[in-house]
């Protein structure tokens, strides 16, 4: 089986392809343009194949301060790219299209009752918008097609060398003072390894 996956460079995509190439998959890492235009769907349509499987881990996260709060910050690579990507895998007939999305479109919840996927979506960024934009995308494209698809909505994300907040935590948690946020503030996670067995 070949699997082609996008966002390679990334923490999760490169992690999945050492994976399954640890596994004996034959593993293509699809290249990133910063210009999502009609050359770079050529691009894509001469390197997928029929019955490709996708996982679509390439977007925009980590923006910090004012560029975070701005949604064409985040419109391209986590909408564009997506739409392009998931056309030429229709178009190509993939077998199989894994979107990577993320939890964070639920929205920010203080009650006790757990996430669930009858949770309704309530996106309050422009980076869970934009993931919540790049779901619809993909189901725009293949819900009439042949084409297996689903988005992942994993939570935060840890493990050796993750970026993004888990690190802040992890080196929190080290040092030798009471945080008091890290016992009343419960947040769900999983282990890099863990969300990789279920891709």
């Amino acid at each position: 089986m070949r699997v082609i996956v996008t966002g390679g460079s990334g923490y999760i995509g490169s992690q999945l392809i050492n994976m399954l190439r640890h596994r004996g998959f034959d593993v293509v890492f699809l290249q990133h343009s910063r210009d999502i235009d009609s050359s770079y769907f050529e691009y894509l349509l001469k390197t997928m194949k029929q019955n490709d499987v996708i996982v679509h881990c390439a977007g925009r996260a980590h923006l910090r301060g004012q560029k975070a709060k701005c949604y064409m910050n985040y419109y391209q690579d986590n909408c564009q790219l997506t739409d392009q990507i998931a056309n030429a895998a229709r178009v190509t007939k993939a077998s199989k299209f894994i979107n990577l999305s993320s939890c964070a479109v639920f929205g920010v919840h203080s009650s006790d009752k757990p996430i669930s996927i009858e949770s309704v979506c309530l996106p309050m960024d422009p980076y869970s918008q934009t993931k919540y934009v790049s779901e619809k995308l993909v189901e725009n494209h293949f819900h009439e097609s042949c084409v297996e698809y689903t988005s992942v909505r994993p939570p935060i994300v840890y493990g050796q060398n993750a970026p993004g907040i888990t690190s802040t935590i992890i080196k929190l948690n080290k040092l030798p003072l009471p945080i008091k946020i890290l016992d009343s503030n419960n947040r769900s996670a999983v282990h890099i390894e863990t969300l990789l067995k279920n891709i």
